[in-house]
């Protein structure tokens, strides 16, 4: 399954609209169109707005289909690896085929998320939105930022101005902070970043808030498939 979302360009034919569970077993509103030639099932998200499928402001991310891993701080590169290691088998386990790499201390994105941290942070506490928002700016001018970036930090050195963000953030626009890395917070914050923006109430999820478990209940795993469209070549 390749991470397709529906850019600003117009597609070539609106075939239909439909809630046939066949094509979309989570009974999501699903847009089929056709696109360069090929058709595209488009499940719509639902919002206190509406149905959309996706914000004209997000950085869309999954266009890049990379996600790179950075570490600020004392973060070692065994961390790093065993944070790409578990992102790597997640997407695996979704049928994702996003490439995953590890940022070196000198890399132009690993000295971008530091000058950002430096800027977006006080006394070790992190306003992750404030983060957010710069690193945005900066995609529109530096195209190496665009894909996703998965950011680890020493907890001893830094928290989150927002006291429930404990093990780390997830923004759709394709950025994670993370203070814990272990395996269940890794996996529950890059849940966050494909889209599951509330917590799961089921104990034994990986979205519930306190992360019980590593694997995604089958609701959980069903909604994050059904927020990105299915490519079927024809």
């Amino acid at each position: 399954m390749c991470l397709l979302s529906i850019n600003d360009k117009k597609p070539d034919k609106f075939i239909e609209r439909t809630r046939d569970k066949s094509v979309n077993p989570c009974n999501l509103v699903t847009f089929i169109i056709q696109y360069e030639g090929r058709k595209i099932y488009i499940p719509l998200r639902r919002t206190n707005e509406g149905w959309r499928t996706g914000s004209n402001q997000r950085n869309k991310w999954e266009v890049e289909n990379k996600i790179i891993i950075v570490g600020i701080g004392k973060v070692s590169e065994d961390v790093k690896q065993h944070v790409a290691d578990y992102i790597r088998m997640l997407m695996g386990e979704l049928g994702f085929d996003s490439k995953v790499e590890v940022a070196g201390k000198d890399d132009q994105v690993t000295r971008c998320a530091n000058e950002i941290l430096l800027g977006s942070s006080s006394q070790g506490a992190i306003d992750d939105e404030s983060f957010m928002g710069e690193l945005n700016k900066r995609r529109v001018r530096d195209a190496t930022l665009r894909g996703a970036i998965v950011m680890t930090v020493n907890p001893q050195e830094y928290r989150f101005t927002d006291p429930d963000a404990i093990y780390g953030v997830g923004y759709e626009d394709g950025l994670v902070i993370l203070r814990e890395t272990r395996e269940e917070a890794v996996r529950h914050e890059i849940g966050h970043m494909l889209g599951m923006h509330s917590h799961c109430k089921n104990p034994n999820c990986v979205m519930k808030w306190e992360c019980p478990s590593k694997r995604f209940c089958k609701s959980c795993k069903a909604n994050l498939k059904a927020l990105w469209s299915r490519v079927d070549p024809e």
